[in-house]
């Protein structure tokens, strides 16, 4: 491990201390035991030095290890803590990859019964305004149309005792709408019996409005299906 500038300064002044203070005690001259007053003062002065060099860089040293081992234990979390977010931050980005527009994929909630409801009508308008759309332009093929009409004002007829009627029924060329009336009193069974509405093989799309007691159906042609948002 690369050890800051301020700390390896002071390790190296600790050790150099060290070392001269051994290396100047050994070479010292023993001062014979008749010394003066003077010398053994001198002797008493650098013995204190002595002591306190020795006993300065040891202390230092002791208290400096287990100060460094707690730092390399920081280190160590620190960086496993950085492993397990860039691993959190791979797993998100894999998931987004699959995801549209960025989004992360979750489990979306159910939605509610209202929730449905609305999407269904907003469905069914979307196909609504085409059907007109596509009807305003392709003009009529009055041959087709004029039995078609029949066809459609016949098999609506067959229900009437059945509280369905026909009101007004338009055929173009390559699809029809025909609007009629149910009881609303029983709207349920009233519209069940359309399933057996079929003047001709095709797509059949049936929007009613249970509260008014009217509807429309939209029928392909013989043929061909229904025009698709």
């Amino acid at each position: 491990m690369r050890i800051p500038l301020t700390k390896a300064a002071m390790y190296c002044g600790v050790i150099i201390s060290v070392a001269s203070m051994v290396w100047y005690v050994s070479v010292s001259p023993k001062m014979p035991e008749d010394r003066s007053p003077i010398a053994a003062k001198e002797e008493a002065k650098e013995s204190t030095l002595e002591s306190a060099h020795e006993d300065a860089p040891i202390v230092s040293k002791k208290e400096t290890e287990p100060q460094e081992g707690k730092t390399e234990e920081k280190v160590d979390s620190l960086r496993s803590e950085v492993a397990s977010q860039r691993h959190t931050l791979k797993t998100l980005e894999e998931r987004t990859a699959f995801s549209p527009d960025g989004i992360a994929v979750t489990d979306a909630p159910p939605l509610s019964e209202e929730e449905l409801e609305q999407q269904a009508k907003a469905e069914i308008a979307r196909h609504v305004a085409l059907y007109a759309r596509v009807a305003k332009q392709e003009g009529i093929d009055h041959t087709w149309a004029s039995s078609a009409q029949q066809a459609i004002s016949q098999s609506l007829g067959e229900l009437s005792a059945k509280g369905l009627g026909a009101v007004d029924v338009k055929c173009h060329r390559s699809l029809c709408e025909a609007r009629f009336f149910f009881d609303v009193a029983a709207p349920t069974s009233a519209l069940q019996n359309l399933q057996s509405f079929s003047p001709w093989p095709g797509e059949v799309l049936i929007v009613a409005d249970t509260e008014k007691g009217e509807g429309r159906l939209y029928l392909a042609r013989e043929g061909n299906n229904l025009p698709h948002p």
